[in-house]
């Protein structure tokens, strides 16, 4: 993968995850747990809902039809994003299936191919632009490898502010809600044509 330039400096690239990022990417989800937000305000600055654990993530390292890439720079890992192939995910979740739609063509969208996008998550302290970043080196990458859309899911209750604005202003759009109802989650299902 190569180099990224933000703000006209070459402060990192967005490679494949190996074991030695492990840690760094539990403890960059720990930091987005909606578990430890305590106050509406921390609840702003967005959240994590399903966060990984050690052996979720040593599974994707080795499953072709999951893609954990990291953010690394000189400092060490800034961030990371999880996705999975449709039928992967529909396994390992079979909640997206129960969507309700709320634009015409949302069954036929969820009835076709996609990425599944689980988790884009950067420590506190990294750049603004890492996310962004992060997001637009891989959806390019997974274009290459013939996906044309990617599909994800933002809290609307609680409602994941953050989550919800940066979506929407990177083109995504709110195809349909699904409920888990044993967290208690309404999620909005939230899709991106991979131009």
């Amino acid at each position: 993968m190569t180099n990224k330039h933000i703000n006209g400096s070459n402060i990192g690239r967005l490679r494949p995850a190996t074991y030695r990022d492990v840690e760094s990417i539990l403890s960059i989800g720990d930091s987005h747990d909606l578990r430890k937000k305590k106050s509406s305000g921390e609840l702003r600055k967005g959240f994590l809902v399903y966060l990984f654990d050690k052996t979720e993530i040593e599974e994707m390292l080795h499953t072709p039809q999951d893609f954990l890439r990291v953010y690394d720079t000189p400092a060490g890992v800034d961030g990371y994003i999880a996705a999975y192939d449709k039928n992967r995910w529909l396994l390992k979740d079979p909640r997206l299936g129960l969507t309700i739609p709320v634009t015409p063509d949302a069954q036929q969208i969820l009835d076709d191919s996609y990425l599944y996008a689980r988790h884009i998550a950067v420590r506190r302290h990294a750049s603004s632009e890492v996310a962004s970043t992060i997001e637009t080196e891989f959806f390019r990458e997974m274009k290459t490898q013939g996906y044309r859309r990617v599909i994800g899911e933002i809290s609307l209750n609680p409602l994941n502010q953050r989550s919800l604005i940066y979506h929407l202003a990177r083109n995504f759009s709110l195809i349909g809600v699904n409920y888990d109802t044993d967290k208690k989650i309404t999620w909005g299902v939230v899709c991106k044509e991979l131009k």
